[in-house]
């Protein structure tokens, strides 16, 4: 069981036997000496993303894909994932057991960690909350924990990046506190000023392929893992519980697209099972007020369209009667 974090990095072996035995033969002594070596993940240059890298003022040491549509939302933040690897983090200096496991608390005793999401209503716009559960087993405890919280967009469609605000009811007892301060100017985002949100924090969608979502955490906590070096957490969420080759290929190449070394990231335990059926309850959410605006703003825009078009059906029908 304490084999939970293990590194994503590869390595190889070498042996060499060396056997030294004394002048009148009557003794002899074996000496076996193992190296083990690093495997550096090397770029692929034929190596096509779905999405176009660049770079981005609020994480100024990665890319990140970039023009991501509606409709690629309404498919990357849908269904069931399984988190197959994250960067190790622990932002309090000694385990509590008050806290729970989770995303941001992903350390021993944190197993088997999947995450959920859903669009209410399945409307997804810019002004739509994405309602997400982390759920994963506490190895101590003996049990599993949930951690729920919602997704806004940060900037809507005013920036070609995707950026979204987390409130969640998080993985610690007391808020955790940032390093620094990011730049949210033009923040279209609010509180959703519910008592079952006590934390915040900042992701942007880093990668995305179809069965796999890359997410990067731009706020920044002092991490027991990296005191010395703050680091940004990424995260990887695949649609497979054991990924094929291929899939964890596609994952390195994209994670170097961003700048990211898959060297600092751990392969989550994944030894006790979770059911993945979920069902989302939007009053469990505290989100109702969005979630009916919403679909209002949708009928409305509908509404509207038609309207449009109809008028403008018309007036080509009045100029080709003339």
């Amino acid at each position: 069981m304490w084999s939970v974090l293990t590194y994503k990095q590869n390595q190889s072996k070498s042996t060499e036997t060396s056997t030294k035995t004394s002048c009148d033969g009557t003794y002899s002594e074996t000496t076996e000496k193992t190296t083990v070596s690093t495997i550096d993940i090397v770029q692929n240059t034929d190596y096509k993303a779905s999405f176009v890298f660049d770079s981005y003022d609020l994480l100024p040491n990665y890319k990140v894909i970039k023009n991501l549509k509606p409709t690629d939302f309404d498919k990357c933040f849908n269904g069931h994932y399984y988190v197959n690897s994250l960067t190790p983090c622990l932002y309090t200096p000694d385990y509590c057991d008050e806290n729970k496991v989770g995303l941001l608390n992903n350390g021993f005793p944190c197993s088997s960690l999947e995450v959920n999401f859903e669009v209410p209503n399945s409307l997804y716009s810019y002004n739509t909350p994405v309602m997400m559960v982390e759920r994963s087993y506490n190895i101590l405890k003996n049990k599993e924990e949930q951690t729920r919280s919602v997704l806004f967009s940060a900037f809507g469609d005013t920036i070609e990046q995707s950026t979204f605000v987390v409130y969640t009811e998080g993985n610690y007892k007391t808020p955790l506190s940032e390093i620094g301060s990011l730049n949210l100017d033009g923040i279209i985002c609010k509180n959703p000023a519910s008592d079952l949100y006590s934390s915040q924090y900042v992701i942007t969608i880093a990668a995305y392929e179809e069965d796999f979502l890359i997410l990067c955490v731009a706020s920044q906590f002092t991490n027991q893992f990296y005191v010395k070096e703050p680091l940004n957490q990424f995260i990887v969420l695949t649609r497979e519980k054991y990924p094929s080759p291929q899939c964890m290929a596609d994952i390195n190449q994209e994670l170097l697209l961003c700048g990211y070394n898959p060297k600092y990231l751990i392969t989550m335990d994944h030894s006790f099972t979770i059911e993945e059926n979920y069902s989302f309850d939007v009053e469990c959410y505290k989100i109702s007020s969005y979630c009916s605006t919403t679909v209002e703003e949708t009928v409305m825009e509908s509404e509207k369209t038609v309207i449009e078009e109809s008028s403008s059906s018309s007036k080509k029908c009045c100029c080709c009667c003339n």
